[in-house]
């Protein structure tokens, strides 16, 4: 905490955001903020439909195609499959040689 001019400034929950944005891939998390329709800093990688309403069977497939789009790459149906977190949408697009993701 910073203390000037007799106020205090809090910039613990300011830190706590830019880590968890920071801890997904800002593309994978912008993909997903689009996607779903919920803010970018709300994306971690425990992100998963049973904690995210919005990431319904439909949004599932909007997610598939507009990463493939984003990516430049095609997942597989057994890729699809294990896709439940925003954390293993990332280890298979780093097993895809994206590096970035």
């Amino acid at each position: 905490m910073m203390t000037r001019n007799r106020f205090q400034i809090d910039y613990a929950p300011a830190l706590h955001t830019l880590e968890r944005v920071m801890q997904t891939s800002s593309g994978v998390a912008k993909v997903f903020s689009e996607v779903l329709t919920i803010p970018i800093e709300s994306i971690s990688d425990e992100t998963s439909p049973e904690n995210t309403s919005q990431w319904d069977s439909l949004q599932a497939m909007n997610l598939v195609v507009a990463l493939e789009a984003a990516f430049n790459v095609r997942f597989s149906t057994k890729e699809i499959v294990s896709m439940r977190t925003v954390g293993l949408v990332r280890k298979v697009l780093r097993a895809k040689g994206i590096q970035d993701a």
